[in-house]
């Protein structure tokens, strides 16, 4: 099967934005908190749609930067001012 891989944009200023397609058996489908590895950078999937992820739809997957620092990130989106 054939999967789109998006960069997830922020919600406001930056769009998603298209990576590319990949293709994988059903069996090897990404889910949600997996991390992906493409040109030596992980990444990691934080939705896809739809969310039911099944083998005769087509998926879309938005992934985000890895970051090992992730239950002490700061997300700038829910700071006052």
């Amino acid at each position: 099967m054939n999967y789109e891989i998006w960069i997830a944009g922020d919600g406001g200023n930056t769009e998603d934005y298209l990576l590319g397609v990949i293709f994988r058996e059903p069996w090897e489908r990404p889910v949600v908190n997996q991390q992906l590895e493409f040109k030596h950078k992980l990444f990691t999937v934080v939705r896809c749609i739809p969310p039911t992820n099944l083998e005769t739809d087509s998926v879309k997957y938005f992934l985000e930067p890895y970051n090992s620092n992730i239950p002490f990130k700061k997300d700038i989106r829910h700071l006052p001012g």
